[in-house]
């Protein structure tokens, strides 16, 4: 199951100012998401989704967003994000090409 929603993504590193953080698409993915497509993207990550089981919010971002936040994919890995100034921060444990 899959929904989504288009808003800012903020990173717990960087100051909140809505110049910095561009309307991003995003989509919300239940435990299971990955094996009915045919299994996880292309992706470089740490971990594999048991967080989901677990209840843990994570994030898996694109190769693009990583790069204009931290420089670097790998860096991106274990950095905090939220789509809302009020939501809970995802930790990111991956992401596509």
């Amino acid at each position: 199951m899959e929904g989504g929603s288009s808003d800012p993504v903020y990173a717990e590193d960087h100051t909140a100012n809505a110049a910095h953080f561009p309307i991003r698409r995003f989509k919300f993915i239940s435990p299971g998401y990955f094996a009915a497509i045919g299994g996880p993207p292309d992706r470089w990550t740490r971990a594999d989704l048991a967080e989901t089981y677990s209840q843990t919010p994570v994030a898996l971002i694109s190769e693009n967003v990583a790069r204009e936040l931290w420089n670097d994919p790998r860096a991106a890995i274990g950095k905090r994000i939220r789509p809302t100034l009020k939501d809970d921060w995802r930790e990111v444990i991956g992401g596509s090409r």
